[in-house]
């Protein structure tokens, strides 16, 4: 009886074990799983400040008839030392720049940066996230060239004749011709 008693107690201490690695390797996992989460949340964040430092404010004012490359775009308006890796696209009056943009709109216009990055993180298995990110600015358009116009003098008109108010006159614009 005594044999059988310790028996049982030797299976009680192996049981009672096993169930502490078991509760032990459960806590782990879970901390573990839980920290990563959190470690994520914070590099996704990182990205997110990175994403708003790429795109300065552009004070100057653009003439009317100005076109800029998408180059040109990106230098006046993006931080190109925090562009790092993140995708870019730029939009202005809903109108995506792919290659250069002509300001033809005098006054202030939208202008939309899009910036996305893939951020892969690993859990238990490896993840992928698309962060996206829009930034607004403004860009005022000015138009500082006035069309000149030729061909303007007085005219007398009497009573009962025909004139025509554009006769003689001509006016030429540096954008629009």
């Amino acid at each position: 009886m005594k044999k059988e008693k310790k028996k049982v107690k030797k299976n009680r201490i192996i049981i009672y074990s096993f169930i502490t690695v078991i509760m032990i390797l459960i806590v782990f996992v879970v901390f573990y799983y839980a920290y990563n989460l959190k470690q994520k949340d914070n590099d996704i964040e990182d990205i997110k400040r990175l994403m708003d430092e790429v795109v300065v404010n552009y004070n100057e004012k653009i003439e009317y008839g100005t076109i800029w490359t998408k180059d040109e775009l990106i230098n006046n308006l993006i931080n190109k030392e925090k562009l790092s890796d993140l995708n870019l696209e730029i939009e202005i009056n809903n109108e995506k720049v792919d290659t250069e943009y002509k300001f033809l709109n005098v006054g202030v216009l939208d202008t939309k940066i899009k910036l996305s990055k893939i951020f892969k993180y690993k859990l238990i298995k490896e993840y992928e996230e698309k962060i996206n990110k829009e930034i607004k600015r403004e860009l005022e358009v000015v138009d500082t060239n006035m069309p000149k116009l030729e061909g303007i003098s007085n005219k007398t008109i009497t009573v009962g004749d025909k004139i025509d108010l554009k006769s003689g006159i001509k006016a030429t614009d540096v954008v629009d011709g």
